[in-house]
């Protein structure tokens, strides 16, 4: 079976055939260029979360622009294991909490606020590897790319703009 190549860029359109993750644009309403380490778990988030009049333009904006080189990959995979780490911790917790009166076992909590610094941290040096990659220079590119890709992207130089009623999207491509 072929697969059709000519969707490489746009996760939320029909037909993606392109990389899992990666540097994209519009991964978020208020940030043109980000890394985004699941455009599949995005996706799900945006169809899951998301208020219905935004969902069209959100899917439809969302554009992989670049692979994230293996710096960022390395810390988006700590930053998963970490976050499992703290929904396990916090589980435990919850479980814990239900038995016993409150303050009686500290060791979960203890455990849980390990997880969340532990999270929390990950999550910095996740940060801190996207903004050394996205240098000034790289950045004009990257913007240069999504631009291009997504001439019609309803951005007012702050933020993705979701009209009043039902989003029209045909002009997106």
């Amino acid at each position: 079976m072929r697969r059709d190549m000519s969707n490489l860029h746009h996760p939320g359109r029909p037909e993606y055939a392109g990389p899992p993750s990666g540097i994209a644009g519009y991964v978020y309403h208020n940030e043109r260029i980000a890394y985004c380490w699941s455009y599949d778990d995005r996706l799900h988030v945006i169809d899951a979360e998301k208020p219905k009049r935004e969902r069209a333009i959100r899917r439809a904006c969302l554009t992989h622009l670049a692979e994230a080189p293996v710096e960022i990959i390395e810390a988006g995979r700590r930053l998963e294991k970490a976050e499992r780490r703290l929904r396990e911790a916090l589980r435990q917790y919850k479980e814990k909490e239900a038995r016993v009166e409150y303050g009686r076992d500290g060791g979960a909590w203890r455990r849980y606020w390990k997880a969340t610094q532990q999270a929390n941290g990950a999550y910095w040096s996740l940060l801190d590897a996207v903004q050394a990659y996205l240098t000034p220079a790289r950045k004009a590119k990257l913007l240069a790319l999504l631009k291009r890709l997504t001439p019609d992207a309803p951005w007012n130089r702050k933020q993705l703009v979701f009209p009043r009623g039902k989003a029209r999207t045909s002009h997106l491509g």
